[in-house]
């Protein structure tokens, strides 16, 4: 391969909670077919870390800018970006929002997105076939959200996880989320990181987030785009 993929660069950022610096520094050398990359840095001068890693040149990754770069076992582990001169990781997950319909707290539209959301998965390489029905058991106190009741549910199907719930805050002073919330997910079993879900955190915002490799998000964009305009009726929005 004739493209250059040696850069150096620091994506840290000033962090108040360390009072400094966290520094993130990459270096990439390339040599023929084989990239180095070396990767540290500290918070502040604590935590810090050195690692090294070799990789194989894969294939450029037509339209997108992106080299793929290759483990021992041949599988893509990483990208470079050759328009940001940068790394970037093998999947990365990619949040889209929108307004979601009045009517988004019932049985029937939790099973209504699910069924919008099969085509997604699919271009997201899920092996899934229909949609499981999602009924949910009594509201109990969140675990994760301070103030707010929910009720959960979860099953597998063959390599995939559905998962949703549904949440309600007593507290209708709480003017940025709530107090009706909802969300449902389909996600790839086991360390593969491929998963949909839509999580409506008000009646007025919405988002439908792709996890996915990034050759495969351009299709799935388009599985998206067209996922929301049949749950909602109309478009969303970036």
């Amino acid at each position: 391969m004739t493209t250059d993929l040696k850069v150096s660069y620091d994506s840290g950022w000033f962090d108040k909670d360390e009072q400094g610096w966290c520094a993130r520094q990459v270096a990439v050398r390339h040599e023929g077919e084989t990239v180095v990359v070396r990767e540290w840095g500290d918070d502040n001068g604590a935590r810090p870390y050195d690692a090294t890693t070799v990789y194989r040149v894969g294939r450029e990754v037509a339209g997108m800018g992106l080299v793929q770069l290759l483990n021992p076992a041949g599988q893509v582990a990483r990208y470079f970006d050759l328009a940001r001169r940068e790394l970037r990781e093998a999947t990365e997950r990619e949040p889209f929002a929108f307004l979601p319909p009045a009517e988004y707290t019932t049985q029937a539209a939790r099973e209504a997105v699910a069924e919008v959301l099969l085509p997604v998965a699919r271009a997201l390489g899920l092996a899934v076939e229909t949609a499981p029905p999602m009924p949910l058991g009594e509201m109990r106190p969140s675990e994760t959200a301070e103030g707010a009741v929910e009720a959960k549910g979860a099953t597998t199907v063959g390599p995939v996880e559905w998962r949703w719930v549904r949440r309600f805050y007593a507290d209708e002073s709480i003017d940025w989320v709530g107090p009706q919330q909802m969300s449902v997910t389909v996600a790839a079993v086991g360390p593969e990181e491929a998963l949909v879900s839509v999580f409506v955190q008000s009646p007025e915002k919405a988002s439908l987030v792709l996890g996915a490799r990034l050759e495969e998000l351009p299709a799935a964009r388009e599985a998206r785009d067209e996922a929301i305009r049949k749950w909602t009726g109309r478009a969303g929005s970036a």
